[in-house]
């Protein structure tokens, strides 16, 4: 194979590989063998371990000869002659992976020991093409959990479920096993010599699978770093962001995606490409403001989804604040350059409208003369009680922050700590999209007979409440 060295391993004690896992090695090697131990050790054996060195100028690549020596059929390794980043080293993994099932691991990052074999289990006994585990954001600060995927999005893929996980399944490779053939039938390799190459390529794996399935309490642990790609403050890197995006709308358009979900594309596209743009300029990743780069996207937008703003999927799939600086943004570079006087973006924006109220009213209808406790006493929250204007049965407000207990939201609802919202609660709302997994967790292990309702997913797609309900 012309441009790089492969290094196998014996196939040794491992007759049969059903998962491989696929490495990119680059200037890690204060990480790598914690990575590598984690992987090693996992307890199905059934498995490889390829090593991309991916033209790394520290000894990276004598860490990968040293397990390749110490557990040889297991690990393999090969060395690029030059940087392709991580989607050429992925692709060049992919090449000589003999599993059924692929697993791309960070080489900063580690998994539960068990973490391959659970996920390996349950697609096959779903059929699943790709099998999703939550992964724990870990910073010097905290550990947060979080997943990729929401469970009333799992299961035989149909129109319903595709539009939703074009919206809301998240955009990374890993934390998950995804099904070889998958990959290779539907061409699904990562571009290389790319920064963000995942957000690139991943949303098409949800797309083409035909079973999605997640077991949750496992964990991939992504560790965020000081001088990663995620935490760099160059605005060069925002622009390689905006790159990937469009190489994934070409894509779209090329596969036919964007013509056969065009509402869903265009609220996809919007969210990663204006609304995370936006994030990463007002939020302190560039120590100026790049203004140039504010303009082009905008223009961006303008050029390819001119009436971005009529999405019906807008104020529900993206944070109100950033709604507004791009409609700032619009009336800055794409009008005569004077900004009108602002207009606070709220969620009230969404759940007043229409459709979002009509559903409001058929979810309380639904629910009629049951114990119904909201979860999260934050602005969203706050702005959901305004909006349903205490028509509805809510009898308390749920919150983790005990500082908050005794305290009431409106005049009208109490806040309670879990253990005493929960002992007479028959269903739990949930409000918290990026943590709804977690807290799930939590209140099942207070109250198991509690009903708990994903109250975004209801809100935005055109699930029965039957279907939100776990």
């Amino acid at each position: 194979m012309k441009g790089y060295l492969s290094s196998v391993g014996q196939k040794g004690k491992y007759p049969m590989v059903k998962v491989s896992i696929i490495v990119p090695v680059y200037n890690v090697e204060k990480y790598l063998r914690k990575c590598l131990d984690s992987l090693v050790n996992q307890t199905m054996q059934d498995i490889e371990v390829i090593l991309v060195n991916d033209a790394s100028p520290d000894n990276s690549g004598a860490v990968m000869k040293e397990y390749k020596e110490l557990y040889p059929g297991l690990v393999k390794c090969i060395y690029l002659e030059e940087n392709l980043r991580q989607g050429g080293a992925r692709n060049r993994g992919l090449e000589i992976a003999e599993g059924k099932y692929i697993s791309f691991v960070d080489s900063d990052d580690c998994l539960d020991l068990d973490f391959i074999g659970k996920l390996y289990n349950k697609a096959e006994e779903t059929g699943s093409d790709i099998v999703y585990a939550d992964f724990m954001v870990v910073t010097d600060e905290k550990r947060e959990t979080r997943s990729n995927i929401f469970p009333q999005l799992c299961g035989v893929q149909n129109t319903r479920k595709r539009k939703m996980n074009l919206l809301m399944t998240g955009t990374g490779p890993c934390a998950c096993i995804i099904r070889k053939r998958l990959i290779k039938d539907n061409c699904l390799y990562f571009p290389e010599k790319m920064v963000y190459e995942d957000m690139a390529v991943c949303p098409l794996y949800s797309y083409y699978a035909g079973s999605l399935g997640y077991v949750g309490g496992t964990y991939y642990y992504y560790f965020q770093r000081e001088g990663s790609v995620t935490h760099d403050t160059d605005a060069g890197y925002q622009k390689e962001e905006a790159k990937a995006l469009l190489f994934l709308l070409n894509e779209f358009n090329r596969r036919g995606i964007a013509q056969e979900y065009p509402q869903e594309t265009e609220a996809m596209f919007t969210k990663y490409f204006y609304a995370w743009g936006m994030y990463g300029i007002y939020n302190g990743k560039f120590s100026s403001l790049p203004e140039e780069y504010m303009e082009y996207l905008a223009e961006e937008m303008q050029e390819r989804f001119p009436k971005y703003r009529e999405n019906p999927y807008l104020y529900g799939n993206i944070e109100p604040s950033l709604i507004q600086y791009m409609y700032e943004n619009d009336w800055k570079w794409l009008y005569d350059g004077t900004v009108p006087e602002r207009k606070t973006v709220t969620y009230m924006d969404y759940y007043t409208q229409k459709n979002v109220a009509g559903r409001i009213r058929d979810l309380f209808d639904g629910l009629h003369g049951r114990k119904i406790a909201l979860w999260g006493a934050g602005k969203k929250g706050r702005e959901f009680l305004q909006a349903t204007g205490g028509k509805y049965g809510i009898y308390c407000i749920i919150d983790s922050n005990l500082e908050l207990e005794g305290k009431r939201l409106e005049s009208r609802w109490e806040i309670s700590e879990p253990v005493k919202g929960l002992c007479q609660a028959e269903y739990v709302l949930i409000i918290n999209k990026n943590y709804y997994e977690s807290i799930k967790r939590t209140i099942k292990e207070i109250n198991n007979e509690v009903k708990v309702i994903n109250l975004d997913i209801y809100l935005l797609s055109e699930f029965t409440l039957e279907e939100c309900i776990e």
